[in-house]
């Protein structure tokens, strides 16, 4: 094989004329070569690396699950806590009694008690079972005796986050409840003795101690008892005696909560 000599030509770059009006030349030889490099992962890199990705979501997932179901069950109780103070305030600074009605969980003869409300009306206190509840006060600062004024301090309002109230706390006449409670503030743990609530008496006291639902001012209200808890002038808790006289109340309240979902029956009311 023959080969031919390769001669490199001296190659001229000529700069441009400097400030003082005088050109330099330069003469040279110039040679490059040019490298590209390329960078990829391997089959078994990405393997590896979605193994952990996969491991840290089992990991963590959990985890997180937890602590939106804790941020949950913290909003609801303090959206109660904080609605329990309320009522508790308006008692102290109008000098009367202030009820925490709930709305319980409903039976076809208490849905026959919501026929003459329209749909919107019923959806109210239907959707609202085990989760609704409102702030009513059964007169006005500067009421006369026999010229009452009830109203709603506060309309019906839900439990936030799939949590309401067990179904045994509604039950009449039934036995005490207890239950493990822990203070996570303070680090307490105890048992409980869960009291049922009571129900505001369908009398003819004065004032009337039945609630209007589901506001005063529908034209189609319908007055019925409801489970409750009260506060007096002086910011006790209190309860209503069958001729709904206001007492003081002898044992301390709890409000449990659980998670849970209320699904309404069509057949309740449309039969």
């Amino acid at each position: 094989m023959r080969l031919r000599r390769v001669q490199r030509r001296p190659v001229s770059a000529r700069l441009p004329d400097n400030p003082g009006g005088h050109s330099r030349e330069s003469r040279g030889c110039f040679s490059a070569s040019r490298v590209v490099e390329t960078h990829a992962f391997t089959l078994l890199e990405m393997l590896v690396v979605i193994g952990i990705i996969g491991l840290l979501a089992a990991i963590t997932l959990p985890s997180l699950k937890t602590a939106q179901k804790s941020n949950a069950l913290a909003a609801a109780s303090q959206q109660i806590v904080d609605d329990i103070g309320m009522a508790r305030r308006i008692a102290i600074k109008d000098r009367t009694t202030v009820v925490m009605v709930f709305l319980p969980p409903a039976d076809a003869a208490e849905a026959g008690t919501y026929a003459a409300l329209n749909e919107g009306e019923r959806n109210v206190l239907l959707r609202g079972q085990q989760t609704g509840y409102a702030l009513y006060s059964f007169r006005q600062v500067g009421d006369q005796p026999g010229d009452w004024h009830p109203r709603y301090v506060r309309p019906w309002r839900y439990l936030p986050g799939g949590y309401l109230i067990p179904s045994w706390k509604f039950k009449v006449r039934t036995p005490p409840t207890s239950i493990n409670a822990t203070n996570s503030r303070e680090g307490l743990k105890g048992i409980l003795t869960v009291y049922p609530f009571a129900w505001s008496p369908l009398t003819a006291s004065t004032p009337p101690t039945s609630v209007p639902v589901p506001s005063i001012s529908s034209p189609r209200r319908v007055h019925v008892s409801l489970p409750y808890i009260a506060f007096g002038p002086t910011g006790g808790l209190q309860i209503l005696d069958n001729n709904g006289q206001p007492q003081d109340a002898l044992t301390d309240e709890y409000i449990p909560l659980a998670r849970g979902s209320i699904f309404l029956a069509r057949d309740l009311v449309d039969g």
